[in-house]
C-alpha cells in the first residue's frame, strides 16, 4: 500500500495564522499548545489542501484572518513516493484557485481522491444527535473522496434540486407542466446512482465499523444503516406529490431526505448509547471510512486526531495510537493541549514522530 504524507506547510493570513510554516514527519505529528493557539486550524489548512474546503466552518471567508482579505495555503507531500505541490488561495473578492504542482486545476472534481484525509474531531458529536443533514454530509465526503462520477451527480442534482424549487415557488400554485417533469426526469437520473453508491458504502463500511468497535473495546454489537427515502423510481414519485410540492413550494422526496443510522445491538446509538459508547462507536466509523478509502484509493489517507482526549481517556488513546502505528496506517496528526501526554503517545517512535509547540503567537 502506497503512503501519503505532508512534509512542509505554509500558511499566510489563515484563521489565527498571520504566517506559520511547519516541518512535519513521515508518521506522527504533535500540535500542542493552549487553547486558541491555532492547533485546529492548522488541521484545518490540511484539509483544505486535500479536499479543498474546510472541515471546521461552512465557508471560504471565514477562513480569512481577521484584518486581511485573502489566505494562502500551500503544502509539500510526498505521493506514491514523489514529491508533490498543492497550493490554496482564496480572496474575498475572488473565487478559490486551486494549483497542483504549479497549475490550476479547473475543477474541485479533479483534486478529489488524489490526497484523501480522515479527521476525527469533537464535532463529530452531531452525526449521532446532530441533523440527517449531517450524516448524508459524511457519506458523501467519504464516497466522493473516491468516486468522481459521484461528486458530479451531486452537484448536479444539487443544481436541479435548487431549480426546481425555485420553479414550484414561483409557480404560486399552478402546474407548469412540461418544465417541471424536466426536472423530475434529471433529479430520477442522478438520484438513481447516487442511492446504489449509499447503499454499496454502508454495505463495505458496516462490517469494518464492528470490527473496529471490538478493537477498540466499545463491547456492543456496532453496525451502520442506510434509511434512503426514495428507493428507486424518484421520477414517479416526484409526480404522484407534485401539488402537495406546489403547494408547500419545494420538493419534499428523494435524496436530500435520506438518513443513516448508527446501532449498537440493534438499538439506536442516539436513543440507547451512552457517551462513551458514542465517542467509541464515532471512532470506529472513522476507522472504517480510512480503510473504506484505503482500499478505493489504494493509498493511505491522512488522519488527522482533532482534540483526542475531549474524545477518549488515556487508556483509549494509547490503545488508539497503537493502532495507528502499524503499516496499515499512515501519517497522523493529533492536537493537545499537554505536550506530556502527546510525548507520552509518541513514546518509543523516535525519527517518525515530532512534536510542534505553538504557544508562541502564530
Amino acid at each position: 500500500m502506497q503512503t501519503l504524507w505532508l512534509s512542509e506547510l505554509e500558511l499566510v493570513g489563515f484563521r489565527s495564522h498571520e504566517h506559520s510554516v511547519f516541518r512535519f514527519a513521515p508518521k506522527f505529528n504533535g500540535l500542542v499548545g493552549d487553547n486558541g493557539r491555532g492547533k485546529t486550524n492548522v488541521l484545518d489548512s490540511i484539509y483544505y489542501l486535500c479536499l479543498g474546503k474546510s472541515y471546521f466552518s461552512s465557508g471560504d471567508r471565514q477562513s480569512v484572518r481577521m484584518g486581511s482579505d485573502f489566505f494562502l495555503v500551500k503544502g509539500g507531500f510526498m505521493r506514491f513516493e514523489r514529491p508533490e505541490e498543492v497550493e490554496l488561495a482564496y480572496a474575498n473578492a475572488d473565487r478559490k484557485q486551486i494549483k497542483r504542482n504549479g497549475k490550476t486545476l479547473d475543477r474541485l472534481s479533479d483534486h478529489l481522491g488524489g490526497f484523501p484525509a480522515v479527521v476525527i474531531a469533537p464535532r463529530d458529536q452531531e452525526l449521532v444527535d446532530g441533523p440527517a443533514e449531517e450524516r448524508r454530509k459524511f457519506a458523501d465526503q467519504v464516497i466522493a473522496q473516491s468516486d468522481k462520477a459521484y461528486f458530479d451527480a451531486l452537484i448536479r442534482y444539487r443544481q436541479l434540486l435548487k431549480q426546481r424549487n425555485a420553479l414550484l415557488k414561483s409557480a404560486q400554485g399552478r402546474d407548469p407542466g412540461e418544465a417541471l417533469s424536466f426536472y423530475d426526469y434529471g433529479l430520477s437520473l442522478c438520484a438513481d446512482y447516487l442511492v446504489a453508491a449509499r447503499a454499496k458504502m454502508v454495505e463495505e463500511m458496516a462490517p469494518l465499523v464492528e470490527q473496529f468497535a471490538e478493537k477498540i473495546g466499545a463491547g456492543e454489537l456496532a453496525s451502520m444503516s442506510y434509511r434512503p427515502d426514495v428507493e428507486s423510481g424518484l421520477e414517479s414519485v416526484l409526480a404522484a406529490g407534485r401539488s402537495a410540492d406546489l403547494r408547500f413550494g419545494h420538493t419534499r422526496r428523494g435524496i436530500h431526505k435520506d438518513d443513516f443510522e448508527w446501532t449498537l445491538k440493534g438499538a439506536s446509538l442516539r436513543d440507547y448509547g451512552s457517551q462513551g459508547q458514542q465517542k467509541s462507536y464515532l471512532l470506529a466509523l472513522k476507522l472504517a471510512q480510512y480503510v473504506f478509502m484505503r482500499s478505493k484509493l489504494e493509498i493511505s489517507p491522512i488522519v488527522l486526531l482533532d482534540d483526542l482526549f475531549d474524545k477518549l481517556d488515556i487508556k483509549r488513546a494509547t490503545g488508539l495510537i497503537d493502532l495507528l502505528r502499524t503499516s496499515e496506517f499512515g501519517q497522523v496528526f493529533v492536537t493537545d493541549t499537554q505536550p506530556d501526554r502527546v510525548r507520552a503517545l509518541f513514546e518509543g517512535l523516535d525519527e517518525d514522530a515530532r512534536i510542534h509547540s505553538l504557544n508562541t503567537p502564530a
